[in-house]
């Protein structure tokens, strides 16, 4: 299943405060839509929530209702609230696709007496896409080139119709060699509430020989029955980034400054100098115990220091 994060809230001077925070779309489970967010009212008042169909009203299944303590703390417009209880939301449309083929427009709205605020709606044609992209999700975990030739690129893929395929290609089209290892993945497996019979193999390893490739990006490619999904690795630019000056650079960059601040308090500027001159990062994180790789000294190595 994919989420989609909507990124729409109603945060408004009116009763009603609401948020939607990612809608799912489930193939197997009635091609039912979940928009999942969180309501609440400014006077506790009670939310009704209606389905909308080209603006005549639906029938649609009691939501699911959870605490959100993220709202209750965190949220300011809610701090003059003096109840915030069960104010997540979760409401499972089924059925969405043959509801998109006998409604130009879906809309979800919420009321509270003479109040109503839409917190979601799509077109039938938006509706169908989002179904039909939601089919195929991939994950992008880690890639990284070893050997000065050997890329390598580890995530997951779910397909909710059937076993995926999964394939390695470049940008002209040119199926390529490579070797795929598949392996289970217990956190995906959790996160998507994937039931027991289903579980299969949806970790991914992929190992590509790169010197017959002329450093040209690779595909990707992750094929359903209807849908094929590509992600494209830029080869460039992971060899831009295992360079020692590229990594020099992103020790001294804005994200790392303060720790840079505290440990040239605590161990002196010459020790940061030669740590800096001799470090190799990865994955952003500095060890600053294990430098591991001489790299060169540059003017603007010089200017950044002069700023930290």
């Amino acid at each position: 299943m994919e989420s989609v994060s909507c990124h729409q809230k109603g945060l408004v001077m009116g009763n009603i405060l609401w948020s939607v925070d990612k809608k799912i779309y489930s193939d197997k489970e009635d091609h039912t839509l979940a928009i999942t967010g969180w309501a609440i009212t400014r006077d506790q008042s009670e939310c009704d929530f209606i389905l909308y169909g080209s603006g005549k009203e639906l029938s649609v299944p009691e939501p699911s209702r959870c605490e959100r303590a993220d709202v209750a703390k965190d949220l300011k417009e809610t701090k003059d609230i003096k109840e915030v209880g069960n104010v997540g939301f979760t409401v499972k449309i089924p059925e969405i696709i043959k509801l998109a083929e006998e409604h130009e427009k879906l809309q979800l709205a919420l009321r509270a007496g003479d109040e109503k605020e839409i917190i979601w709606e799509a077109t039938a044609a938006e509706v169908k896409d989002f179904c039909e992209e939601s089919l195929i999700e991939y994950h992008i975990d880690e890639e990284q080139i070893t050997q000065e030739s050997i890329l390598t690129v580890r995530g997951w893929v779910v397909n909710q119709l059937e076993p995926d395929e999964i394939f390695v290609q470049g940008t002209d089209g040119k199926v390529l060699e490579c070797t795929i290892t598949r392996q289970r993945r217990p956190d995906v497996e959790e996160a998507k509430g994937i039931s027991e019979e289903e579980k299969r193999n949806l970790g991914f390893s992929i190992t590509v020989n790169l010197e017959n490739t002329n450093d040209q990006n690779i595909c990707i490619c992750f094929r359903g029955k209807d849908v094929q999904k590509i992600y494209t690795v830029n080869v460039k630019k992971i060899k831009r980034e295992n360079t020692g000056l590229y990594q020099q650079m992103k020790l001294l960059s804005l994200k790392n400054r303060q720790k840079n601040q505290e440990y040239i308090k605590k161990n002196g500027i010459g020790r940061f100098i030669r740590y800096v001159r001799n470090s190799q990062l990865k994955d952003g994180d500095q060890d600053y115990a294990f430098p591991t790789r001489r790299l060169r000294k540059t003017t603007a190595f010089r200017e950044i220091l002069m700023h930290l």
